[in-house]
């Protein structure tokens, strides 16, 4: 295809359309047990989380801004506004799970890499999921984190 004079290539036109659209990204995958305490967790931007010490003081916020919500509930599922984040969660048995992105992020693409993590994870654990399992097979569960952001 020629544009202004030019042979223009396949490749050459779809970088130009594809211009301006962005990967959604997740900024942080965790597990926190029913205290709050981290199980595992993935920051994936160090622009954003750059010292453990920050690492902990938002798995903290986080795991207050749940208990508050949950108040009673044994299962949840929500998403909501953090700051200027946008976080979904799901609480499976003792655990906590969450996936990160900034408020400007798709919630719906956020909850399908939750959705993914959980089934990876049941079938991971034979449907055993809970805080001492995870840590069993703690070696595999941070693999398939590391597969899906």
């Amino acid at each position: 295809r020629f544009e202004g004079g030019r042979r223009v290539g396949v490749r050459a036109r779809m970088q130009k359309g594809m211009e301006g659209i962005e990967q959604p990204l997740v900024k942080a995958l965790l597990i926190l047990n029913a205290e709050g305490r981290r199980v595992c967790s993935r920051f994936c931007d160090r622009r954003i989380f750059p010292s453990l010490a920050e690492e902990k003081a938002f798995e903290e916020s986080l795991a207050k801004k749940v208990a508050v919500a949950s108040d009673g509930y044994d299962a949840m599922e929500d998403v909501f506004e953090f700051g200027e984040y946008i976080v979904v969660f799901k609480q499976i048995d003792d655990l906590l799970f969450f996936v990160v992105g900034l408020a400007a992020e798709n919630e719906v693409v956020l909850a399908d890499v939750l959705n993914t993590f959980d089934e990876a994870l049941m079938m991971l654990l034979h449907q055993q999921v809970y805080e001492e399992n995870v840590l069993k097979n703690l070696k595999s569960v941070l693999l398939v984190i590391a597969e899906l952001v």
